[in-house]
């Protein structure tokens, strides 16, 4: 973990992204479990994708909340930090999301 940490901090937002996307990069332990992976970046623009799994579903077999927030966070966070210069870091400090539908597994990769 400390190798991404100063990876991040020796380059920008955008070089390290690139390199998460060309895979030179270890994918952080977060987005690992949850099979979260970066698949396109560009400034302000990245695509992020994972599938629902068994793991990720509530009681009624639909993928928890969490899941989908967390997802959401991370192509938010990943787009601010490909305008961060080197050594700038941030969190995100408040977030809503409103559902519109369900995921579940046979909804195949979300993007």
């Amino acid at each position: 973990m400390a190798e991404i940490a100063n990876a991040r901090r020796m380059m920008s937002g955008l070089e390290y992204m690139r390199k998460l996307v060309a895979g030179e990069l270890e994918a952080s332990p977060m987005a690992r479990l949850l099979n979260i992976r970066i698949v396109e970046v560009s400034e302000g623009n990245v695509v992020v994708t994972a599938e629902p799994t068994p793991e990720f579903e509530n009681g009624l077999r639909i993928a928890h909340g969490g899941f989908a927030a967390t997802l959401l966070d991370t192509a938010l966070v990943c787009a601010v930090n490909s305008f961060m210069p080197a050594g700038k870091i941030f969190t995100t400090l408040r977030s809503t999301i409103n559902f519109t539908r369900a995921s579940v597994r046979t909804s195949g990769t979300i993007n």
